[in-house]
């Protein structure tokens, strides 16, 4: 991106409203800055891999809060404390015993109120571990199939608490070379 070149800006190339008295004409904005504006805005909705929409002016505050909460590094390596830390809770839904959890929202909720049948992860992203809950609802053992192409701990796919009601939690760390390990903590309670 460059500042403005059009004929009429001031000598640091910023616009000027120009002045009727002394006849100096406000700056002509260019076609080639309207374009750089405008490729720069899409480059960031385009990031966060949201589609263009013509209807929808808030494309760019969307893709920004997403490239936030994956953990945009804007300040660099040096500023861990900047990225952001916690992660607003999605809820997964089962349509036809099959669900698709989109890895750019890594806190998700699952509640079994059939069997899973087809499990799919999309859209990983290197050095996050995003966590799953996979609640029972109140009739209990459903079963739930797990994404293909991990790498689970024990070389064993964790075998869900069937109660009613129970809690499981499972977590997902992603390598910066793409694998996907996973590994679960079951059976959540109170301790009596």
């Amino acid at each position: 991106m460059q500042r403005i070149q059009g004929d009429y800006t001031t000598e640091d190339n910023r616009f000027t409203e120009g002045n009727p008295a002394s006849g100096l004409p406000a700056t002509v904005v260019t076609e080639d800055w309207l374009n750089d504006v405008q490729e720069e805005i899409i480059a960031v909705i385009a990031a966060a891999e949201i589609d263009l929409d013509g209807e929808d002016q808030t494309q760019l505050l969307q893709a920004l809060a997403i490239l936030i909460a994956n953990g945009l590094d804007i300040f660099g390596a040096s500023h861990e404390w900047a990225k952001v830390q916690s992660y607003a809770q999605t809820d997964l839904a089962i349509t036809d015993g099959a669900v698709t959890w989109d890895l750019r929202y890594p806190n998700a909720l699952l509640v079994l109120t059939q069997d899973v049948t087809s499990f799919t992860m999309t859209n990983p992203i290197n050095g996050t571990t995003p966590m799953l809950t996979i609640l029972q609802d109140s009739t209990g053992t459903r079963t739930c199939a797990m994404p293909s192409g991990i790498r689970w701990a024990g070389k064993a796919l964790p075998e869900l608490t069937m109660e009613p009601y129970a809690d499981d939690l499972l977590a997902f760390p992603i390598r910066s070379s793409g694998v996907i390990r996973g590994y679960a903590a079951l059976n959540f309670g109170t301790v009596e």
